[in-house]
């Protein structure tokens, strides 16, 4: 009897001292909250078209073209703003890769970010967060622009047409 007191008195004070110590503890110290939702996300969307950014059959592969849809579900079109105060990155949250632009006139593809190809300048950051319409230039390639082509997205010389027009949409719940 006198040992299965001592045991509750034990593990009472166990979870007595456990509780004092958590919630002394900031939420943002402990192991989960280090991993929560690394979001907010966005949807990229084409100031003409309406369309969203995502890769071609939500891939997750390196070089897959960057197509635009009317779809916004699941995270191919959800993408993560990377900014310094020198370039923007845009990384995929599906796929983890970042929007690309390697070849003037060319597609755009996801590759890894930082790779080349994979820095860009926004026309105006203060619009862009806004939601206002922006340019993204590559700063690697000749500061060609995203554009909208059809269903497809490229870099082509920047002239100001409305398909080369995009805004943020942040993601609800990220």
């Amino acid at each position: 009897m006198r040992k299965r007191l001592a045991l509750t008195a034990t593990a009472a004070m166990a979870a007595a001292l456990t509780s004092a110590l958590t919630s002394a503890v900031p939420a943002q110290a402990t192991p989960q909250a280090a991993a929560a939702a690394p979001g907010p996300f966005y949807w990229i969307v084409n100031n003409d078209t309406g369309k969203a950014l995502l890769p071609y059959q939500h891939s997750k592969d390196s070089g897959q073209p960057l197509i635009q849809s009317n779809e916004f579900n699941g995270g191919a079109t959800h993408w993560k703003i990377r900014t310094t105060p020198n370039d923007t990155m845009l990384e995929n949250r599906h796929s983890h890769l970042c929007a690309n632009a390697l070849v003037a006139g060319g597609l755009m593809r996801q590759e890894y970010c930082g790779s080349p190809g994979t820095k860009w300048w926004v026309s105006n950051t203060s619009d862009m967060w806004a939601g206002r319409p922006v340019t993204f230039r590559n700063l690697q390639l000749n500061n060609q622009c995203m554009t909208a082509f059809g269903a497809v997205t490229k870099a082509t010389t920047c002239i100001g047409a409305t398909t080369q027009y995009f805004r943020l949409v942040r993601v609800p719940g990220t």
